[in-house]
């Protein structure tokens, strides 16, 4: 039978103390530790060109990439001011912190679709770039606004938990771009302790020629 001696212990027990330590520290540095990824790439792929194919996006010649990002700058916010704990769970729950990003493209043409889509294969924002000279229509703001929150229903968002935060209109030579912004209510953070200022969950949505741009 094997026998330890005293400094053969202690040895052991520092170097069980160190590799928790070390995961600790790696889990707060690297938090995509801490957060479940359900998709692969290519579900993420499928995922979005569903999405987008349904909003009748016709992707037929155009070409995809499609790479996983993370915004530090939000994941950093949230460490910093509701802890690692509950930063995972916001980057799993709230916020698309960690994501897909897939870009469909056609060389020389100023015409995109963009996906992001989130680590359990939900869509969280999309964007469709077109020409600045594209026509569309020229709708007033409460039309547009209209536009933008009867996409919003359809999405399952819940416009009484919504607060509205500014609307912008962008007038084209052959169109009128407009631009709605809301926070979710309940999901404000303070920036620190005894802070007036505050931050929250918000979600967007432009319409441009007449078609929706939503970014959840």
């Amino acid at each position: 039978m094997l026998k330890l001696s005293r400094s053969d212990l202690v040895l052991a027990i520092l170097g069980v103390t160190g590799l928790a330590v070390v995961v600790a520290l790696y889990q707060s540095a690297f938090p995509l530790a801490l957060v479940e990824m359900e998709v692969t790439r290519e579900e993420a792929v499928a995922s979005a060109t569903d999405f987008v194919e349904e909003l009748g996006a016709e992707l037929g010649d155009f070409r995809h990439a499609a790479i996983f990002s993370g915004d530090s700058e939000a994941l950093t916010f949230l460490q910093r001011t509701v802890g690692d704990d509950e930063a995972g769970r916001w980057a799993r729950e709230e916020v698309p912190v960690w994501r897909w990003d897939i870009r469909w493209f056609r060389p020389l043409d100023a015409e995109e679709w963009l996906a992001e889509v989130g680590v359990d294969g939900a869509v969280v924002a999309f964007r469709h770039i077109v020409e600045e000279a594209a026509a569309g229509a020229d709708l007033d703001e409460s039309a547009a606004r209209a536009r933008a929150e009867d996409f919003l229903r359809t999405q399952g968002w819940d416009l009484s938990q919504l607060d509205s935060v500014s609307a912008s209109a962008d007038r084209k030579d052959n169109r009128t771009d407009h631009l709605f912004i809301w926070k979710v209510r309940g999901t404000d953070i303070a920036w620190r302790p005894r802070n007036s200022h505050a931050s929250s969950r918000a979600c967007s949505a432009s319409v441009t020629c007449s078609r929706w741009v939503a970014s959840y």
